[in-house]
């Protein structure tokens, strides 16, 4: 019983890991006019999916970033909560970090993580 718990577990996370893998050959990809998704990656070791992105435009300010940073990250845990997209990856109780940097200084901006037990919650 124990080794097809482990086999379940290990091919979880190398789904995952070609999963990340797999977007991030397509990167960047445009979200919308200020935001790029630049890579994304699986660490097994924290059980954490890690999206990182870049902005431009208005939202590469970290100032301006800095005073949204409660109502931001409100807005994301929301959107993990109410997902469908990630609905498997909740069910095996992956976080999911979301981290920002400017495209002009590469600088962070931001950088969010989300548990399981926040968005299950």
């Amino acid at each position: 019983m124990m080794s097809i718990l482990i086999s379940c577990q290990q091919s979880r996370q190398e789904k995952l890991r070609k999963e990340a893998l797999q977007t991030s050959i397509m990167c960047p990809i445009r979200i919308d006019k200020e935001t790029t998704l630049d890579s994304m990656t699986y660490h097994q070791s924290d059980n954490t999916l890690f999206y990182y992105y870049s902005l431009i435009g208005s939202l590469d300010n970290a100032q301006k970033i800095n005073n949204l940073r409660p109502q931001i990250i409100k807005n994301q845990l929301e959107t993990v909560k109410n997902s469908i997209e990630l609905r498997k990856y909740k069910e095996w109780g992956i976080s999911f970090c979301y981290i920002y940097f400017s495209k002009t200084s590469h600088k962070l901006l931001l950088n969010m993580k989300f548990t399981k037990e926040q968005y299950n919650d």
